[in-house]
């Protein structure tokens, strides 16, 4: 039993010992990059936990084209988009008797049809009540908005 053990901790140290030797990168990478052509973008905006990516990555599209055809930088309200967003959703959920989905998602579409009806405004102006939040949160109010639908199809008083 002595002999097992020994030669267990022997194959274990071994092991550990023959280890090679950490590489080291180097101090530029070993890389160079030439920029062929470089495209200016908006910068990384963090959604949180709002499910409103796709108001965020159309935004995004916009800001960027705005850039590359000469209209300047703007910086515009996801919110904004966001609000009327679950408006025109909600209008449609209860004229179809809860038959379509009333979710938190959202498609590169609806951006654009917000911008069509709607218009558009700076982030600085609409931000998005946060509620003491830095960031946008909105598991809540996708359930409060939900819920105020289906209570308005139920049609409780009659």
């Amino acid at each position: 039993m002595r002999f097992i053990a020994s030669m267990t901790v022997l194959f274990m140290f071994l092991h550990v010992n023959a280890q090679d030797e950490t590489r080291r990168n180097k101090e530029d990478g070993g890389y160079k990059f030439d920029v062929k052509k470089e495209i200016n973008t908006t910068g990384v905006k963090d959604q949180n936990r709002s499910a409103t990516c796709w108001s965020f990555s159309a935004l995004s599209f916009i800001e960027s084209e705005l850039m590359r055809k000469g209209a300047g930088k703007h910086d515009l309200s996801e919110m904004f988009i966001v609000r009327h967003t679950y408006a025109d959703k909600a209008k449609r959920y209860v004229r179809m008797h809860g038959k379509l989905n009333f979710g938190a998602g959202g498609a590169f579409h609806d951006v654009i049809h917000v911008i069509d009806h709607h218009g558009i405004v700076p982030e600085q102006v609409y931000s998005g009540g946060k509620m003491g939040y830095n960031q946008p949160v909105h598991s809540e109010m996708d359930a409060v908005l939900k819920s105020m639908a289906d209570a308005i199809i139920k049609n409780p008083n009659g």
